[in-house]
């Protein structure tokens, strides 16, 4: 059986951190100079970010090509061709079009019936072109299905992640890696969320922001002040960018979990 797109896209990632440890590398080198430390402290922030950003939208490009390349559209999961459907609609505020729409869309699906799928991307990227600030990855995610994400995270064994244990957040990051890797090879995916022990009595509380969502944020406020020129100083250390780089690693790995846990065909 081929390869998924989705497990093809494992080594780009990989790459991608690499080049972010060559320019930590650079930096830890470089420490007796201010002026040179700062400037790959600052270019390693701004690369991370562009990454995850990068990495995220490459994700949701690939998990739409392995549906198109494995199923036909009556085997497309509810909310994923609801999400194609809406952004081809012209919508309206009018109570009676919720009901129209949602009768549409099941027309639609009978219609393409058992022909090969040919979703596109577009509907459900169409905000990544901006800072992948919290709530817009929690927005892509529910394009597919994966709803309240980052709360979904709250007490789970991702917490020791901001605790002071280096040995538990770099083994965290090899079994998630790991499980990726061997769950994502062949589509349907095999993927499980139970991987990381999250607590699905949680579900049914009030969200609060998370700390990952005040991570996140840290990093796209500090990324934004140094690419528009309003922030001169360094704020973050090589060792803090490499904390920062695991974090973002970690994530990465645990968004393609999810969003391949609700992208698999209709049985």
């Amino acid at each position: 059986m081929t390869e998924t797109f989705v497990f093809s896209r494992l080594d780009s990632i990989e790459k991608r951190f690499k080049e972010v440890e060559l320019l930590l590398q650079f930096a830890e080198d470089n420490q007796d100079d201010d002026k040179v430390y700062a400037t790959f402290c600052r270019s390693a922030h701004i690369i991370l970010v562009a990454h995850f950003e990068g990495i995220i939208k490459e994700i949701c490009k690939d998990i739409i090509a392995d549906i198109n390349y494995n199923t036909t559209f009556d085997k497309i999961p509810n909310k994923i061709f609801s999400t194609f459907c809406e952004y081809f609609l012209i919508k309206e505020k009018k109570e009676c079009y919720d009901i129209s729409i949602n009768s549409l869309k099941l027309k639609l699906k009978e219609a393409f019936g058992n022909s090969n799928s040919n979703l596109k991307f577009e509907p459900f990227i169409q905000s990544v072109d901006k800072n992948l600030a919290p709530s817009i990855l929690e927005t892509i995610l529910e394009r597919f299905g994966s709803n309240r994400f980052f709360w979904s995270l709250k007490n789970s064994n991702l917490d020791v992640v901001f605790e002071d244990s280096k040995t538990e957040i770099e083994e965290l990051k090899k079994l998630l890696k790991n499980h990726v890797i061997e769950s994502v090879v062949n589509y349907p995916y095999c993927v499980n969320k139970s991987i990381y022990c999250p607590d699905i009595t949680i579900l049914d509380q009030k969200s609060k922001k998370t700390l990952w969502e005040e991570f996140i944020d840290d990093l796209l406020k500090e990324r934004h002040g140094i690419v528009h020129g309003q922030k001169l100083d360094n704020s973050y250390s090589h060792f803090s960018i490499h904390e920062a780089k695991i974090k973002i690693e970690i994530l990465v790995y645990v968004f393609i979990i999810n969003i391949c846990c609700v992208s698999n065909p209709i049985i």
